[in-house]
């Protein structure tokens, strides 16, 4: 097997089944000293076949606490999405969630709720604009720009003319 996870994340699942356990006990299922893995939790890079074991211990443990949360995953993709057009965010929620459910039926497991949740928030509801279901608001251009002496606020470099307002529901 070679060692996958980034060792800040594979550090962070130690610590967090060393804190639901005893840090004597991951030790020892894991196959190692416990200063062993007092040292990796406090930042120490594990050799290569420590990674190994560390990393095959943590996937047995295989459980997940909790489902994934929606709003996280929402958010999550705004960030990641920030220098993208309102449509082309929404169409990569849509994919994303696309390729989950394609993915789950594959393996031919059923979709669990959250993915479920999550193609449902990314459907496009019949008459509003692509804008107002990925941020609710509703991006209005003026049929004619509006001279400089009229606006109050500064034009924008990337849309000048383009007024952003609150959709009303």
């Amino acid at each position: 097997m070679v060692p996958t996870l980034p060792v800040p994340l594979l550090r962070d699942g130690l610590a967090r089944e060393s804190a639901r356990f005893s840090l004597r006990r991951v030790a020892r299922e894991v196959g190692m000293s416990p200063n062993g893995l007092r040292h990796v939790l406090q930042g120490a890079a594990p050799r290569s076949a420590t990674r190994v074991k560390l990393e095959s211990w943590l996937a047995a443990q295989g459980k997940v606490t909790r489902p994934p949360n929606l709003g996280q995953f929402i958010r999550l993709l705004n960030e990641l999405s920030v220098d993208l057009a309102p449509e082309q965010t929404l169409e990569l929620g849509r994919a994303l969630a696309e390729l989950l459910v394609q993915s789950y039926e594959a393996r031919r497991l059923s979709p669990p709720r959250w993915v479920r949740d999550l193609l449902r928030h990314y459907r496009t509801r019949r008459g509003k604009a692509a804008s107002e279901v990925a941020w609710g608001f509703t991006v209005r251009v003026p049929a004619a720009p509006v001279p400089a002496s009229v606006r109050s606020d500064p034009p924008s470099p990337r849309l000048a003319g383009t007024r952003i307002v609150p959709a009303v529901a």
